[in-house]
């Protein structure tokens, strides 16, 4: 596993040098007045006294321990089967190489939901936060 995590990082350090070209950090930046405010993560997945149970959906479409889990993967469809079943949030698998996901994806998501969404990733680098 160990070889495994440090493969990821490495492809990460790759991948970021290459994003940081297509978009630097500064411009990346300066988008951020254009988005929604964040949604409270914390407050959907603390439990109340009417919802003591709380649930972290998850989104991911391959492992590189256990290949490929969904063929056709459909986020946004996924997204919505998952509020509508009581999730309190969604978890989005958005690492590339190694678990086939995609940053796009969160905005897919964000795109059919009300519930908070978390990035799920290998973060190295603040770029990636704004990223999210």
């Amino acid at each position: 596993m160990e070889g495994l995590l440090a493969k990821i990082v490495e492809n990460k350090k790759v991948e970021l040098r290459e994003e940081r070209l297509k978009l630097p950090l500064k411009e990346m930046k300066s988008r951020l007045c254009d988005i929604e405010p964040p949604r409270d993560f914390y407050a959907s997945v603390t439990p109340t006294d009417d919802k003591p149970l709380r649930l972290i959906a998850e989104i991911k479409k391959s492992s590189p321990l256990k290949g490929l889990l969904v063929e056709d993967l459909k986020v946004d469809d996924l997204a919505k089967i998952y509020e509508e079943a009581g999730a309190s949030a969604i978890s989005v698998l958005t690492e590339r190489r190694f678990f086939s996901g995609d940053p796009g994806y969160i905005k897919k998501v964000k795109g059919v939901t009300r519930l908070p969404v978390l990035r799920k990733d290998f973060l190295i680098d603040e770029y990636q936060i704004y990223e999210a």
